[in-house]
């Protein structure tokens, strides 16, 4: 029966398929493993399986990441049933480094896999002389370990699906296995009659079998692994009853569709005479997996359809026909079709990452898989941002990295190997993830001993980073005593721990990402311990074979290895002279300065700062023959050296430089060189002198001595002296030029003078003429000069001089002044032969016995004489060397023209306070009073004095009796006659003072006190009384006081008094008349209509402080007493002040605050009920704009998180209203 749509054709996965069982993943094998492993590895050597035709040997290559260092040997260890330690060796070809690992005799069993890799790197290190130390670095490379492997055998296990009245049945190997690795084989076998009539080699795991005889049979499972392993399994034995159709067919290509065929299978049959047939074709190549094959249709019409959008050739096209109970007969033949054809994506799907959510994996199914060339992805983030490879991939599952979360558009198409572009599919992923999920996790850790120190280990982890990578690992190490340690990174960036203490320590490492993201803190304990107490020192040194005074470290055998200071102290045994040399390194060269036998001891610092054992060895040096004799020069001090005969055995020549050390018995020494046999040597000191005759070799140094011993005696000097008068008379000239030495020079002069009166002084130089000042004694100075030669040889001479000083002349003339009692004094006319004249004195004497004294260093001077008459003038001057002269005395008479002005004054003492106003009645004849001198003692001791250019002036006086005395002063500075008076003053304790204020408040005024005046804390009582009836009565302490109570027009009685502790005041009373039309419900503001909410503070026509429409809802308010709405007007003021102040933090705190305690005010004059009703109302009222209400919304977060602390006390209430 033919279909009605000729290209109508069915996919195999509509059909039902029969069921497989399915086994557990079989363990790959041996090699597979290691090479899974290998690649895993993250550390400083790149490891590559190489291909080789070696059974059971893998090859790699090792190669550094930085060229720093060379694999030289790797160590992989097995635990498990047995415990396999391996190693191999590596070598190199063209320039690579390679290692073949021997797995081939590894027992089967289950095991964990250690890998370790040691690299070392040659560091050549200098010594002295041809020989050269060096030292091989050595570095350990642990990668940390991997999953479990099983290595066993093959098992075969047959599972059969198959019904009596069927032509075929299913064979499945699936559940077979081999620890070893994987099955490579499967070998299906079926038996007819104990004969084998069919023989299947395949790499499936399952396959369907045909019967075209009715009977029984026997069906038979062997698999074969990679290694050879065999298993066979056991055999099932099967019924079939039925019969298989027939296929007869033909296939031709739709000539109006390219690439479209038509297979016929209409001349079909059953033989058992089955009409209801079911057709199938499938289009595959071999080895292909059958759920990739591009085609599978089934179909009840006998004609199918199948289209092609790709060339294939020489695959198979499977053709079956199935009766009712599934029996089918089958037909293969070789399909070619090389029609070129777009490719068509079948399929796409993605999938997340389980363990990272940033990567999702993108995989297809083309019509023609095979055929497939690249495959192309873009991923668009809903931002904008692209995600795509920078080359196209060519596998079909590709992986995408997400650089944020959100939704992205994926964009996929294939190109086949003819250049065709497939169809473009689209679909949309979305990404989700949080910071959390990406943090850093661990995968592994390694700590490896050194194999120079066990106190150093060498720590490595490795963490996954989902989206980024690690930058930076925090490791440290915590011993139980609490000491922490830190890795120290090396160059290369290995990290080596030191560990100063034995114990077990306790491993944190945390992973950091390059967005900063940490890992979880990984934790491990390691027992640490080594065997010694403290390093030992070993070292060979070897001497310089071109440098006899050269030795250098040949080997330094010391342990631990970890040398950071090396310490050398070598001792000449002959001389006692010792050489001690620091050095940052393990091997080193260093020089000897002589020769000789020495002892060297050698020590270091490791890196933990231990001192190690001291080493010791002695070293030689074979020293010269040194042959002198010593005779007297004729020149003086001077002595005549012979060195004939010296010899160096150590190079066989003739000595012929020399460096003599020459060192007198107190100490003293000479050093100096000759360059032949025969010199002569000067000496200096005299005495006994040892004579060190040193050879020096060709190096420049010391080979040998010989010593010697001279004495010199010195001859003393002679001293004579002229001594005279230089420029003053006690400043003498001293040559000494005539004193000699005969062997050599007069180095010092030593003079002592002695006077007649016992005065003495010492003059020491170092120069024959010289000048000395004698202290001001006049009369004889005997001397004494003695020489000091360049021997410390002495010679003495004496004498004396006569010394005598001459008076200075005084003399002065005397110049009248700008005032009758004003002089100038002139005494140029003074002088002093032998110097000048440093002091002037003058002795002024009165006929009435006035004395007046002058001293001056200057000729002129200038003096004030104190009053009238016949005074006496005396002037003596004083030299420079302290000499006065004569008295000079002249007479001079001084007159005043001036008369003296009167001293008078009247006072003015207010009574209520301490403030005395003085008006001056001083009066001068010839000129004006120009200051007034006021002096006054008050009965308790206490004195004032003051001085006042002005005639009227005032004095703040304490309580009490006061004495004054007054002093006029005229214009040429004459004082006038004391005027004495008395006054006695009397203040009150409390001086009450106040003003009544009005303000822009019809009903308000302001009380100002502040210019009482009070001794200590003072109280106000006010009252204010209308109409004989007191209706306000407060006592406060505030200087300014607010009256907010003039409700009603009227005349207003206020009275205040001040007290204290002692006294009070009597009561000053004022009027107040209030006549102001907006008071006492006379007049109210009009309604100012929607006008009143165009602004925030809105209108307030009458300047009462008051919003207009929030006093006229006040004034209309049935619920609020009269009295009483002047206290929710205030609050209305308050709300005003809340709204100004809004955008001042600190102002809108302290306004919200207000409104909190004037609310007790409110309620204590309407009660807490009708207080907050109308107060609600209120604020509904206040509050009914957007800019008020945003603006009130801005006042309460500005007293968010403020502290309140409630009033409890509804007594207290009344208070809040002030």
């Amino acid at each position: 029966m033919k279909s009605d749509n000729k290209l109508k054709w069915y996919k195999g996965k509509e059909r039902p398929k029969l069921k497989a069982l399915k086994s557990e993943q079989p363990f790959k094998d041996k090699k597979r493993l290691f090479v899974k492993f290998l690649k895993k590895l993250n550390g400083p050597f790149i490891i590559e399986e190489i291909d080789n035709d070696k059974e059971d040997i893998l090859k790699i290559s090792l190669k550094h990441k930085r060229n720093k260092y060379k694999a030289k040997k790797i160590y992989y260890r097995l635990e498990g049933s047995i415990t396999s330690k391996r190693s191999a060796s590596t070598y190199e070809e063209g320039g690579e480094v390679f290692a073949d690992l021997n797995i081939s005799k590894i027992l089967y069993g289950e095991y964990k896999v250690f890998f370790r890799i040691m690299a070392s790197k040659v560091k050549k290190k200098k010594g002295r002389g041809k020989k050269k130390g060096h030292r091989k670095l050595k570095a350990f490379f642990s990668f940390g370990k991997f999953e479990k492997v099983k290595i066993q055998r093959a098992f075969a296990e047959l599972y059969v699906e198959h019904k009596t009245d069927q032509g075929f049945a299913f064979m499945s190997g699936e559940s077979s296995y081999s620890d070893a690795g994987e099955i490579k084989e499967y070998i299906y076998k079926v038996y007819k009659d104990s004969k084998l009539i069919t023989h299947i080699t395949s790499p499936r795991s399952y396959i369907y079998v045909t019967f075209e005889e009715l009977g029984s049979y026997e069906l038979e499972l062997t698999v074969t692994d990679e290694f050879g392993n065999t298993d066979v399994s056991e055999r099932s034995t099967i019924s079939v009853t039925n019969s298989l159709p027939t296929v007869v067919h033909s296939i031709k290509e739709v000539s109006e569709l390219p690439g479209h065929y038509m297979v016929n299978f209409s001349d079909s049959f059953d033989a058992d005479g089955d009409k209801d047939l079911l057709y199938f074709l499938s289009l595959y190549k071999e080895d292909e997996d059958s759920y990739d094959n591009p085609i599978r249709i089934y179909s009840e019409d006998p004609e199918i359809y199948f289209a092609l959008n790709y060339q294939v050739e020489n695959y198979t096209l499977r053709l079956r026909v199935y009766d009712s109970l599934n029996n089918y007969g089958q037909k293969e033949l070789s399909f070619s079709h090389t029609t070129e054809i777009a490719p068509k994506i079948e399929w796409v799907y993605s999938e997340q990452n389980p363990d990272n959510p940033t990567e999702w994996w993108i995989g297809s199914s083309f019509i023609n898989n095979e055929n497939m060339d690249t495959f192309h992805y873009k991923a668009t983030h809903e931002d904008g941002t692209v995600v795509f490879p920078t080359e196209p991939s060519t596998v079909k599952d590709n992986r995408i990295i997400f650089n944020q979360p959100g939704l992205w558009n994926i964009e996929y198409y294939g190109v086949d190997k003819s250049g065709l572009k497939s169809d473009v599919h689209t679909r949309e992923i979305l990404a989700e993830w949080t910071k959390e999920d990406l943090v850093p996790t661990y995968q592994w850790h390694s700590l490896d001993m050194s194999d120079h120190d066990p106190r150093i280990y060498y720590i490595n982890a490795e963490f996954f980073d989902p989206l980024g990578e690690v930058v930076e690992h925090q490791i440290k190490a915590t011993h139980p005593d609490g000491l922490v340690i830190k890795p120290i990174l090396d160059v290369y960036g290995g990290r080596e721990m030191r560990f100063p203490l034995k114990g077990d320590w306790e491993f944190e490492i945390i992973a950091i990402d390059n967005d900063g993201n940490e890992s979880t803190p990984f934790n491990f304990t390691q027992y640490i311990s080594w065997d010694f107490d403290s390093p030992i020192a070993e070292i060979s040194v070897a001497q310089d074979e071109s440098y006899p005074y050269g030795f250098y470290v040949k080997e330094n055998k010391s342990y631990p290895a970890t040398i950071t200071t090396s310490f050398i102290k070598a001792t000449n045994q002959d001389t006692g002279q010792i050489v001690e040399k620091t050095y940052n390194e393990d091997y080193f060269g260093f020089d000897l300065p002589s020769r000789g036998v020495w002892t060297l001891e050698y020590h270091f610092i490791d890196v933990f700062g231990i001192k190690s054992t001291t080493h010791s060895q002695q070293l030689i040096i074979i020293g010269s023959d040194i042959q002198t004799s010593v005779t007297k020069s004729s020149e003086p001090r001077t002595f005549n050296i012979n060195t004939t005969g010296s010899f160096d055995p150590l190079v066989n020549e003739t000595i012929n430089s020399f460096y003599v050390e020459a060192e007198h018995g107190s100490g003293f020494k000479i050093f100096s060189n000759h360059y032949s046999q025969n010199f002569a040597q000067e000496l200096t000191l005299l005495g006994n002198w040892t004579l060190k005759i040193n050879g020096i070799d060709q190096w420049g140094l010391i080979s040998g001595s010989r010593v010697e011993t001279v004495a010199i005696v010195n001859e003393l000097p002679l001293a004579a002296v002229n001594v005279s008068v230089a420029e003053t008379w006690n400043k003498l000239s001293l040559d000494a030029s005539s004193s000699s030495d005969t062997d050599g020079s007069i180095v010092k002069y030593e003079y002592t003078f002695y006077h007649d009166e016992g005065h003495s002084i010492s003059h020491i130089v170092d120069v024959p003429n010289s000048t000395l000042e004698l202290p001001m004694n006049e009369g004889v100075w005997s001397y004494t000069l003695k020489v000091y030669d360049n021997d410390n040889g002495t010679s003495e001479i004496q004498g004396s001089i006569t010394l005598n000083n001459p008076r200075p002349i005084a003399n002065f003339i005397a110049i009248e002044g700008n005032s009758w009692n004003h002089y100038y004094l002139n005494a140029m006319n003074s002088y002093d032969l032998d110097g000048h004249i440093t002091n002037y004195f003058y002795t002024f004497n009165h006929i009435s016995g006035t004395k007046l004294e002058l001293s001056s260093s200057t000729q002129t001077s200038e003096i004030n004489f104190p009053e009238e008459g016949e005074w006496s003038i005396s002037l003596v001057v004083t030299d420079n060397f302290g000499k006065e002269s004569e008295p000079i005395i002249k007479h001079i008479y001084i007159y005043d023209p001036n008369i003296k002005p009167v001293a008078n004054v009247e006072y003015e003492h207010g009574a209520l306070s301490g403030l005395v106003n003085f008006t001056s009645n001083s009066y001068d004849t010839d000129g004006d009073v120009v200051a007034l001198k006021l002096r006054g003692v008050h009965e308790t001791g206490i004195s004032v004095e003051e001085e006042f250019q002005t005639g009227q002036f005032s004095l703040n006086l304490l309580e009490g009796m006061w004495e004054f005395e007054l002093i006029a002063v005229d214009n040429v500075g004459a004082d006038s006659d004391p005027y004495v008076f008395s006054i006695e003053v009397i203040i009150p304790e409390i001086m009450l003072s106040y003003k009544l204020e009005s303000s822009s408040s019809p009903y308000k005024y302001i009380l100002d006190m502040s210019e009482t005046v009070a001794e200590g804390d003072v109280q106000f009582l006010i009252e204010v009384v209308k109409d004989d009836v007191s209706i306000f009565n407060q006592t406060t302490n505030e200087t300014l006081f607010p009256l907010e109570i003039f409700y009603q027009n009227g005349s207003y009685e206020i009275s205040v008094s001040a007290s204290n502790d002692t006294f009070t005041t009597p009561v000053q009373i004022k009027n107040l008349n209030i006549t102001h039309p907006n008071i006492g419900g006379d007049v109210i503001p009009e309604d100012p209509g929607e006008a009143a909410d165009e602004t925030l503070l809105g209108i307030d026509s009458d300047n009462d402080g008051v919003r207009d429409d929030i006093e006229i809802w006040v004034n209309n308010n049935s619920s609020i007493p009269n009295e009483t709405k002047t206290f929710m007007k205030e609050m209305s003021k308050l709300f005003d002040a809340s709204l100004k102040n809004a955008n001042v933090k600190e102002d809108s705190i302290n306004s919200t605050f207000r409104e909190i305690a004037y609310t007790y005010c409110l309620e204590s004059k309407l009660g807490r009920e009708i207080a907050s009703e109308q107060l609600a109302q209120m604020r509904i009222n206040y509050f009914n704009t957007k800019e008020r209400l945003l603006t009130w919304a801005q006042t309460q977060i500005n007293f968010a998180g403020q502290a309140v602390v409630l009033d409890t006390d509804e007594a207290n209430y009344a208070k809040y209203c002030n």
